[in-house]
Parts: C-alpha cells; structure tokens; sequence
C-alpha cells in the first residue's frame, strides 16, 4: 500500500490519552506514528497535536506559543504548537500546527484576537528567518479565518498562491526567487485557490455555503524547485 503522511496535524484534541489510544491502541499502531502536542489553558479543552513518522522527522525543538488575551473580554485559546524537526536529507523543517481562536461571537467582535494569534506566528516565522540559511516552513491548521481576511494577509503576511499560475513548471516566480531579508521570509497559502471538480470549493460546507477556515501555508523556500524538500500546490 502507499506509505502513510510523514505528518498530521490534528485540532479539538481532547487530551493526551486520546492522541496516545489514536497512534496506539486503533489499526494506526501499524504505522509507527509517534505525536506531540500543546497543554493550553483553552477553557474548552481542546488543543493541537502533531503527529509524525520518527524515521522522517524528528523533533529537535517543541513549543507551546501562548496567544495574548484580555481576560475581560477573551477566554483564553489554543496554544500555537511550534516544533522543528531534522529531515532525512539532513535540513529542518518548522512546523507550526494552530487552531486559532474561534468566531464564536461574531467574526468581527473576535478578529483582533485571531490578529493577534498571526502576529505571533509571522513574528516567529521571522525569528527563524533571521538565523536559518535555508528556512523551510510550514503552517497548517484551523485558522478560522478565510484567505483574503486580515489576520492571514496583513498579519502573517502569506500571499494567495495561485494554482494557475503553476504552469509549465512556473510555479510562483516570486516563490521561486525566494524572497526574504535577513529578518523576514515570504509565505504562501495553498489553500486561497482551492476549486476542485463536483462543486468542491472550500475546506468544508457549513449550512450549504462552502469555506476556507482550514489552511496550508509554506515558506517560498519550500516553493523552490531547488528546494531540498518541495511542496507541489497543484497536489
């Protein structure tokens, strides 16, 4: 059979003991996956978890990124889970798995939290810009937030990538340039031009009208033909 995702990110992850039963005690245990995950203070219970294929990565650094609030108004959230993990090809990879805070509320009265939580993942996506000769990039997750909304193109900064554009090897010229300053490293959502056969349009229909709260977002690095490990959008 094919070979199971080097990674997976799993949202709404009740506790531990749930991750542990999942990659242990169902038909995955024949898949070797071992996991880490966040332990945030959200009210709800719920974090975010990787899960991942020791023989293709292996974690070397794992944060929780706690996302600021203000207790008079916010509950607190999900933490941001951030690990970077050695390749077999010997580079690292940074992974930053979110489940930002919901539209619970309204989606105007709760997009500064949502701001917030992208301000903090562009500032560490630039932190690892600044010390990394080759960053390779990846967040995915449930944003709850929608391509074009603020938090995702002023906040974390990540451009709409068109698929049409991947033409004839093309793939992005400003992705393949690598753009990026000492400080800073261009991201690319994959997910802004998803339209699939049969009236797919979205990452899930609720009440009948399709959306795209649920993200894949990668460095120009990872966009790079050259690019010892490549993410190919059309896929």
């Amino acid at each position: 059979g094919e070979a199971p995702a080097d990674l997976v990110g799993l949202c709404e992850v009740e506790n531990d003991t749930v991750v542990h039963h999942l990659v242990r005690r169902t038909l995955l245990h024949r898949l070797g996956y071992d996991f880490v995950m966040t332990h945030s203070a959200d009210r709800r219970g719920l974090d975010v978890a990787l899960l991942y294929q020791p023989m293709r990565f292996k974690p070397l650094t794992v944060h929780s990124l706690h996302v600021p609030y203000s207790p008079d108004k916010e509950r607190p959230t999900r933490d941001i889970l951030y690990v970077s993990g050695l390749l077999p090809m010997g580079d690292t990879l940074d992974v930053f798995v979110c489940h930002l805070p919901s539209r619970r509320g309204g989606a105007m009265l709760t997009k500064d939290y949502r701001r917030r939580a992208c301000r903090l993942i562009r500032a560490s996506v630039d932190s690892l810009a600044a010390v990394r000769k080759l960053p390779l990039v990846l967040v995915m997750g449930d944003m709850n937030d929608e391509p074009d909304d603020v938090s995702l193109k002023n906040d974390l900064r990540a451009k709409n990538f068109q698929h049409a554009n991947d033409k004839k090897g093309e793939r992005n010229r400003n992705a393949s340039n690598v753009a990026r300053t000492p400080s800073s490293l261009q991201l690319f959502n994959l997910t802004a031009d998803v339209k699939e056969t049969g009236g797919v349009e979205g990452t899930y229909m609720f009440r009948g009208k399709w959306n795209r709260l649920d993200h894949i977002i990668v460095s120009g690095t990872l966009l790079n033909a050259v690019s010892p490990l490549r993410a190919i959008p059309s896929t």
